[in-house]
């Protein structure tokens, strides 16, 4: 079977647009025929066609869907009503819809077309088995509206920094050099004997500096491509950070599956399946292996990921209590006011380290332009 994106020509005179699946064009041909449709032009998809959607837009497809279903609707009928709400995504829950009839499992279907993040496929696939797919949803929804409003918030943090380092960073790349060029003609007409001052050190020096910058990004591409990517992973998961987006990620995943009716141990085996960064992969791997010989969660958490004594503190509370659910839960929001305090004091320095930058190269800049000024009009005058 091969996927075909075609345009047909309805009796009605309406151009439609379509997806499906078809043994060969000759079979695409035939049914457009036998509906008594013109087949106006076609065209061979690949598997993986389709952009990733973003956590908002899988958040609203698994509130839909939850609704959908616990108004006791099929799947078939409720990704159909999917598609007809959400136009945008049409052609994907038509070819969803047309791998369900031919046997395929929801999960591998929407796995196939790569329509939500891998680790909420997984969790829809287990949820199939237990027959409990509408909590799933519903707890899949609640995890990417979450996720989708943290990211939010700290990309919002980030804009006014953004603008003053791209503001330095036009200041340094495109007036100095015309500055170097008014003043290099400048001390021509003057006659200066002195051709080399102190000015004409700016643009090399930034040349120089932007060579280093990038040959630092070629040595992080290069170990981030290379056997040597663990060291790659490492550099970036021992970042404050990038450690803190890890945990509150890894605590909400494991707080919502187990919500789910997922067992704790699947529920970390699953996050080892799709964790990217290969350092905390490994140490997943290892904090599995030694919960296996009997240790509790807690103490192999903190021997790997060295939390904090109040994270530390609401785990065991989980295990005493046998609440690791509720436990994971508020160990998101500890980490999610952590994050935001952590992006409103770095937003709250970078200003004032900006703008000290920019005094300081608007001060080397002055001092260059008017040092071998003051130089040459005092020899002219003596």
């Amino acid at each position: 079977m091969s996927l075909y994106r075609y345009k047909v020509l309805e009796k009605s005179g309406l151009i439609t647009k379509e997806v499906g699946n078809f043994p060969s064009l000759e079979g695409l041909k035939e049914t457009v025929q036998e509906q008594g449709n013109i087949l106006l032009s076609h065209g061979l998809l690949g598997v993986c066609w389709w952009k990733k959607i973003s956590l908002q837009e899988q958040g609203i497809f698994c509130g839909h869907m939850a609704q959908f279903l616990g108004h006791q609707l099929s799947l078939l009928h409720a990704l159909a009503t999917y598609g007809s709400v959400s136009k945008k995504h049409k052609p994907t829950m038509t070819l969803v819809h047309q791998q369900l009839t031919q046997g395929i499992s929801l999960g591998d279907a929407l796995g196939h077309v790569q329509f939500l993040d891998p680790l909420m496929i997984s969790s829809i696939k287990i949820a199939e088995g237990s027959g409990a797919l509408v909590p799933c949803f519903k707890t899949l929804q609640r995890y990417a509206e979450q996720r989708y409003q943290l990211m939010e918030r700290i990309r919002k943090a980030l804009y006014y920094p953004f603008l003053l380092s791209s503001f330095l960073m036009v200041l340094c790349l495109f007036f100095l050099p015309s500055f170097i060029t008014s003043m290099e003609g400048f001390l021509d007409q003057v006659q200066c004997s002195e051709k080399r001052t102190t000015l004409m050190v700016v643009l090399p020096s930034l040349l120089q500096v932007s060579m280093f910058l990038i040959f630092l990004w070629l040595i992080g591409l290069g170990l981030k491509h290379s056997p040597w990517r663990v060291y790659y992973d490492l550099i970036w998961a021992k970042i404050p950070f990038k450690k803190l987006l890890f945990l509150n990620a890894f605590f909400q995943t494991l707080s919502l599956q187990i919500e789910s009716g997922i067992h704790l141990m699947t529920a970390l085996k699953l996050q080892v399946d799709h964790t990217q960064n290969l350092y905390d992969k490994k140490r997943l791997i290892q904090m599995i292996h030694d919960m296996e010989n009997g240790d509790p969660f807690s103490t192999s958490f903190q021997r790997y990921f060295k939390g904090d004594g109040l994270l530390l503190h609401l785990l065991k509370l989980g295990e005493e209590t046998g609440t690791m659910g509720e436990s994971f839960e508020k160990s998101t929001h500890y980490l999610t006011h952590s994050l935001e305090r952590q992006t409103a004091f770095f937003v709250e320095i970078l200003e004032p380290l900006f703008l000290l930058l920019i005094g300081c190269v608007l001060g080397w800049v002055a001092f260059s332009l008017f040092s071998p000024l003051y130089e040459t009009l005092g020899g002219m005058a003596l």
